[in-house]
C-alpha cells in the first residue's frame, strides 16, 4: 500500500490517549498491513493493564550486521470540536492531508510501511515500532519495550534509533526533560450565603500563583549546552515553567474546600530529573512559607537526553535529510519530549527528524501533514536504510 492509503485507515480510527480508544484495532490494523507485504510482526502488550495497551512490532530482516530501530506512535490527542474537516477522515486540501494523527505521529508509521514494503539492497536491518500511549507518557509503550526483547535483534542489543516524532527543520540529538505536577490548596468550604463560615481558597491561592509565575522567570534563565532548533526565540534550549491548570469549585452557591493547580514544567536535555524536583520542591516550600498557604505538592516526571553529535545515526540521517529534504540539517534538541528518552536511558543512541512542519497544527484543531512531506518521509527512509 501506498504511504497516503495507509494514513487514510489510521486517521480513521480515534485512538486518542485519554481512553485508550480503539488500541486494539490500529494495532491489529498495522499488523495487517505488513502482514500482507511480507514482514514479520509480533504484538508485545504490558501485563496488568486495564485497557488492552498493544505495542507493535514489525521487522524487515536484509541479514546484515547492524539494526536499526524506528520509533513511532499511533495513540493521540482528543481531536476537539471546530474543526473545519472531519478529524477522522482523511481530507486533501491544497496538497495537505488534513486528520487527526496526520503529523504527529500516524503519518511516520505510514511512511516507514510503505516505504519496507518497497525497501531492497538495505544495509541494515529494521525494527519498526508502533507504540500506545506516547501522548501520556509512554509508561506502557516505549517505556515497557525497553525492558523487553524489542531493543534486542537475535539477542543483541540495537545501538542506533531513528525517532520520525519531530519537526522537519532538524535533526534532534536529544530533547527536554518533563515534569507534571499538583498543588492542592486547602480552605474550608461552605454556603456562598455565609462566607464568613469558610475559607475560599481561591483567595488563598492567588498569592501563591504570584509566586508561580516568579518561577518562570527563574527557569527561563537556564540554558543548555545543546541549541533549540531554528526559528526559536533562544539559541539554546531554556527552562520553561508553565501553570496550565487552576480548578476549584461546582457551582456559583457553594465555596469550594481546595483547589487545584495543576503545572508543566520543562527541563534541559542534559538537566537531572533529580535536581530539578527539589529545586522545585524548596521553591514550593519557600513560597508556602511567605505566603502562608496551605498547600501540598505531587510531581512525576521523566529525564531528557543529549547524544553525541559524533554519534553513527546522527551523520547517517544528515546526510539521508540532505540528499531527499535537500538541505543541510542544522543539529538541536526538541523543546518537547519524545519516546527515545526512554531508548537512550538503556543506552540506545536515538536521533529524530519528522514529518511535522512548523505550521501542522499538531494538538490543535485542523491538524495536517503536507502530501509532499508523506512522500520525501517515506523516500528518507528508504535512503537511510541504502546508504546505512
Amino acid at each position: 500500500m501506498e504511504a497516503e492509503a495507509i494514513l487514510r485507515e489510521l486517521v480513521a480510527l480515534d485512538t486518542n490517549s485519554l481512553e485508550s480508544k480503539n488500541y486494539a484495532k490500529c494495532a491489529n490494523l498495522i499488523k495487517s498491513i505488513a502482514d500482507k507485504s511480507g514482514l514479520k510482526t509480533k504484538i508485545l502488550r504490558p501485563p496488568g493493564t486495564e485497557k488492552p495497551k498493544p505495542n507493535v512490532i514489525v521487522d524487515f530482516d536484509a541479514g546484515a550486521k547492524e539494526t536499526l530501530l524506528v520509533l513511532t506512535h499511533y495513540d493521540v490527542v482528543p481531536a476537539g470540536s471546530g474543526w473545519r474537516t472531519d478529524p477522522f477522515k482523511l481530507t486533501e486540501k491544497n496538497g495537505k492531508l488534513f486528520g487527526r494523527g496526520t503529523s504527529d505521529d500516524k503519518g511516520a508509521i505510514a511512511a516507514t510501511l510503505s516505504a519496507l514494503s518497497k525497501l531492497n539492497n538495505s544495509k541494515v536491518n529494521i525494527r519498526l515500532i508502533c507504540s500506545c500511549d506516547e501522548e501520556t507518557g509512554g509508561r506502557d509503550g516505549a517505556a515497557f519495550l525497553t525492558k523487553t526483547d524489542a531493543v534486542r535483534w537475535k539477542g543483541k542489543k540495537i545501538k542506533y534509533a531513528f525517532v520520525p516524532d519531530a519537526g522537519l527543520n532538524s535533526v534532534g540529538i536529544g530533547c527536554s526533560g518533563i515534569i507534571r505536577g499538583k498543588i492542592i490548596v486547602k480552605g474550608k468550604g461552605g454556603h456562598a450565603a455565609y462566607p464568613f463560615k469558610a475559607v475560599n481558597p481561591i483567595y488563598k491561592a492567588l498569592p501563591l500563583l504570584n509566586e508561580l509565575k516568579k518561577y518562570s522567570r527563574i527557569v527561563e534563565k537556564k540554558r543548555s549546552i545543546s541549541n533549540a532548533s531554528p526559528g526559536n526565540p533562544h539559541k539554546k534550549i531554556w527552562g520553561r515553567f508553565s501553570v496550565t491548570v487552576v480548578r476549584a469549585g461546582e457551582k456559583t452557591n457553594i465555596i469550594p474546600g481546595e483547589l487545584e493547580i495543576g503545572f508543566d514544567l520543562r527541563l534541559l536535555p542534559e538537566e537531572k530529573l533529580s535536581d530539578a524536583k527539589r529545586e522545585f520542591r524548596e521553591f514550593f516550600e519557600r513560597a508556602k512559607r511567605k505566603t502562608k498557604v496551605d498547600a501540598s505538592l505531587s510531581m512525576v516526571g521523566t529525564s531528557g537526553y543529549l547524544i553525541s553529535s559524533d554519534s553513527k545515526i546522527v551523520s547517517k540521517l544528515k546526510k539521508s535529510v540532505s540528499a531527499i529534504f535537500g538541505f543541510s540539517p542544522t543539529l538541536s534538541s526538541n523543546l518537547g519530549g519524545n519516546d527515545g528518552r526512554y531508548l537512550a536511558g538503556v543506552g540506545i543512541d536515538a536521533a529524530s527528524f519528522g514529518p511535522t512542519a512548523s505550521d501542522a497544527n499538531i494538538h490543535a484543531l485542523n491538524e495536517f501533514i503536507r502530501k509532499s512531506d508523506l512522500e520525501k518521509m517515506e523516500k528518507l527512509v528508504i535512503h537511510l536504510a541504502r546508504s546505512w
